[in-house]
């Protein structure tokens, strides 16, 4: 849902994948999720279980470092997902070398935008977060 804050308007980050303000989003996924929590428990009820089917058939596991580009079709859009595995978590931080590997796929990668919650990474501020994924294309929700 919108909000204004300062005067400017505010768009959690699947609003602005689904209004194509950005060009992909990644999310974090813990080992010990069941089902998905946080931003990938929303995308996957908004992509009908694409997200847990994964997780069924082993192609998305959540250890740290692993790092899964999904890309999902919902009502003729394409949609670009990449997701994080944090290894066993409590979302109250994701470890810097998971961040790491993250950032370098996304540099490869070369996408315009790329969009993240605050809440996925810890809460997080967005200073940090800009001086960690220095070079990508960041766009940050809160």
């Amino acid at each position: 849902m919108s909000q204004i804050q300062d005067g400017k308007l505010v768009c959690s980050a699947e609003e602005a994948l689904f209004e194509k303000k950005i060009q992909g989003l990644a999310a974090v996924y813990s080992q010990n999720e069941r089902p998905p929590q946080g931003l990938l428990g929303k995308l996957d009820w908004y992509f009908y279980g694409a997200i847990s089917q994964w997780i069924r058939q082993k192609r998305l596991t959540g250890i740290l470092g692993e790092c899964v580009y999904l890309p999902l079709q919902r009502k003729e859009s394409l949609y670009h997902l990449f997701i994080l595995g944090v290894g066993q978590n409590t979302r109250s931080a994701v470890p810097l070398e998971g961040i790491e590997i993250l950032k370098k796929n996304l540099l490869a990668l070369r996408f315009s935008s790329i969009a993240i919650s605050k809440s996925d990474f810890g809460n997080l501020n967005s200073h940090t977060l800009f001086a960690t994924f220095k070079g990508v294309s960041l766009w940050i929700a809160p």
